[in-house]
């Protein structure tokens, strides 16, 4: 993956353990898909193990109103 840049000033983001990781990297503007649908937006890095990618509120914000079918 190409495209990667370092912070100006590293960031603390607190997970839902309660644990603080340091992100020090971001990828301005990338591309994904899911479902089909192709999207662009700044990724943060995080060492996250087995996790690809995890979505904030501020993605799900600026993509509201959506609709879930959880079937």
């Amino acid at each position: 993956m190409t495209g990667q840049k370092k912070l100006e000033k590293p960031v603390n983001v607190q997970i839902a353990s309660g644990s603080l990781l340091e992100c020090l990297d971001f990828f301005p503007q990338l591309e994904w898909t899911a479902d089909g649908t192709i999207f662009a937006d700044t990724f943060r890095v995080l060492a996250l193990g087995i996790y690809d990618g995890i979505v904030g509120l501020d993605w799900l914000s600026k993509y509201s109103p959506m609709t879930t079918h959880w079937a």
